[in-house]
């Protein structure tokens, strides 16, 4: 089955849930799928050894690497 997470737009940039899922790649399967107003992941074949923590680990590191792009992009 899996885990589905809707990913706000107007918070979370898509890239950085990309990022999100570079970084996580080798703990689960993930799809995503980048629509006008939210970004959808289908998270599955979680890692058993992280598989209380991933879902909420993921999240953070989501919103951890919109706030790095936002700065990125902010004018010096």
């Amino acid at each position: 089955m899996g885990e589905h997470i809707s990913f706000d737009r107007s918070l979370y940039a898509p890239a950085a849930i990309e990022s999100a899922v570079a970084a996580y790649h080798h703990l689960a399967t993930f799809a995503v799928i980048v629509g006008d107003d939210h970004t959808e992941v289908q998270i599955s074949e979680i890692d058993a050894r992280v598989s209380d923590v991933l879902i909420d680990a993921f999240c953070n590191h989501a919103l951890y690497e919109t706030v790095v792009l936002g700065r990125a992009t902010e004018p010096s």
